[in-house]
């Protein structure tokens, strides 16, 4: 079972973003999907061809700055 559907399962409302399923690393109890925001940045650079600069940008002006509703993903940074 991919981590999509384990969170689908726990809850169909989740917001999962497109594309970014390997920068999933976790599940809050609140029912919001955990994102590296660090990977998110990788797939950024290596898919799309972005600068670090500018998955930086891309990241925190689009996605790290989003909110969609209730169950907005978190990001975060590991240590």
């Amino acid at each position: 079972m991919t981590k999509k559907e384990q969170i689908a399962e726990l809850n169909p409302e989740a917001i999962i973003w497109d594309d970014l399923d390997d920068a999933i690393i976790g599940y809050h109890s609140d029912g919001k999907i955990v994102y590296d925001q660090d990977k998110i940045i990788d797939i950024l650079m290596k898919r799309d061809g972005m600068t670090s600069e500018d998955a930086i940008e891309y990241f925190h002006f689009n996605i790290g700055g989003a909110y969609v509703g209730e169950y907005t993903p978190l990001h975060i940074t590991v240590l």
